[in-house]
C-alpha cells in the first residue's frame, strides 16, 4: 500500500496524519478536538480524549490508528484492557512488555495477561517497532524477548503500515534480539512483516536473519540479493548444512508497503508476498542453534552487515506455518 499523507478533519481541528492507515498524528493538545470537547495529544502523537470507564481516564480517539477505542495506558502507549484482536488468530492480545502494570500469568497451559485475555502461544516474537528502536524494543509475544540497538545504531521512528514503523539508514542501523528457546521451531515457522523499501537495493541488504553456525549460514534469512539483472527478495532456509533458496524473481516495488512472509510446514518452505505464495523449496528440516535474531541486518561474524535502507513494521514469528488465509489477514491494512 503506498505511503499516504492526509490531511484530517477531527470537529474543528485540521492536521496532517503522518502516518498512513488513517491514522492523525498530533503535537499539541489544541489539535485534539471532537464533538465531545477537547482531548489531550499523547507522548505517542495520538489524540485521546476523557472517559470515567477507563482507569487513566482517558481513551484514544476514532482517527488513533490501531489504538482508536483503546484506554491510553500509563504511559501513553495504549492500556492492559480493550486491546484489538491478534490479526492471525482472532484472539485477543495483550500489550508488550514495554507497558507498566501489565504481568503476565501462566495458567499451565496458555499465558495470559491479568486481564484474562489469552496470548497467542505460537506467536514466539513479535516486534510491533512503534518508533524505531532503542535501549529496549519491546517483544509482545509470549516470548516477551525484548530486542535492542546496542549492537549497532539505532532506527528512526517512521511512518508505518499499522501506526509508527522503524527506519533503517541502510548504513549501520539493526535490531538484534538475544536468542530465546521458543526461537527454535523445528516443527514449523512463519516470519511476517511489512516491509517499505526506499529505493532498489544494489548489493546484499537484509531484513531479518538468524545466523547459524560460524560461517554465513542462516537458519533463516529474508533479504535482497542482486542477480542477473534483478535484485528480487529471496528467502534462505539452511538444512543440513545447505543453503535452500525461494525467490521473488523480480524486484519489489519501492516507496509503498508490502507484506512480505516466510513459512515452513515442516517439508516445503515458501516465499509468500502480498498474502500470495511466490515460490518454494523442500526442506526437510532448519539448523537451529542459539544465535540471535538480527531485524535489518545479517551477521556473518566479522560484524554486522547488509544493512537494509527503508522501513519495516509489525514483525511476527510464529513457530507454526500460518494458513494463506491467516496470512492474507496480516497483509490487510486496518
Amino acid at each position: 500500500m503506498p505511503r499516504v499523507w492526509v490531511v484530517v478533519l477531527v470537529g474543528v481541528v485540521v492536521g496532517i496524519a503522518c502516518a498512513p492507515s488513517g491514522a492523525f498524528l498530533c503535537e499539541s493538545d489544541e489539535q485534539c478536538v471532537d464533538a465531545g470537547g477537547a482531548g489531550v495529544c499523547q507522548i505517542d502523537g495520538r489524540c485521546s480524549f476523557p472517559d470515567d470507564d477507563c482507569p487513566s481516564g482517558q481513551r484514544y480517539g476514532a482517527h488513533s490508528g490501531p489504538l482508536s477505542g483503546q484506554c491510553v495506558g500509563p504511559a501513553g502507549s495504549g492500556s492492559s484492557s480493550g486491546e484489538p484482536p491478534d490479526t492471525a488468530t482472532g484472539e485477543a492480545a495483550t500489550t508488550g512488555p514495554s507497558d507498566e502494570g501489565t504481568t503476565l500469568e501462566d495458567d499451565g497451559d496458555t499465558e495470559v495477561a491479568t486481564t484474562g485475555e489469552p496470548l497467542d502461544p505460537d506467536l514466539v516474537l513479535w516486534l510491533e517497532l512503534e518508533g524505531g528502536g532503542g535501549s529496549v524494543v519491546p517483544d509482545s509475544s509470549t516470548s516477551m524477548a525484548d530486542g535492542s540497538c546496542a549492537e549497532a545504531s539505532c532506527p528512526v521512528a517512521a511512518p508505518g503500515a499499522v501506526g509508527l514503523a522503524a527506519g533503517f539508514d541502510g548504513v549501520d542501523d539493526a535490531i538484534v534480539v538475544p536468542h530465546h528457546p521458543a526461537f527454535v521451531t523445528t516443527e514449523g515457522l512463519t516470519v511476517a512483516l511489512w516491509l517499505w523499501l526506499d529505493e532498489v537495493p544494489a548489493e546484499h541488504r537484509a531484513v531479518v536473519t538468524k545466523p547459524v553456525g560460524n560461517d554465513i549460514g542462516n537458519s533463516w534469512e529474508l533479504y535482497f540479493y542482486p542477480q542477473v539483472g534483478v535484485v528480487p527478495l529471496q528467502l534462505n532456509v539452511d538444512s543440513g548444512g545447505s543453503s535452500h533458496v525461494a525467490s521473488s524473481g523480480e524486484p519489489l516495488p519501492v516507496r509503498q508497503w508490502v507484506h512480505v512472509a516466510a513459512t515452513w510446514d515442516g517439508a516445503v518452505a515458501t516465499l509468500w508476498i502480498d498474502a500470495q505464495p511466490i515460490d518454494s523449496v523442500e526442506v526437510a528440516a532448519i539448523d537451529f542453534d542459539e544465535q540471535a535474531i538480527h531485524v535489518g541486518a545479517d551477521d556473518d561474524h566479522e560484524g554486522l552487515l547488509g544493512f537494509f535502507g527503508g522501513s519495516l513494521d509489525d514483525l511476527r514469528v510464529y513457530r507454526r506455518a500460518l494458513s494463506s488465509d491467516e496470512l492474507a489477514v496480516l497483509a490487510s491494512l486496518p
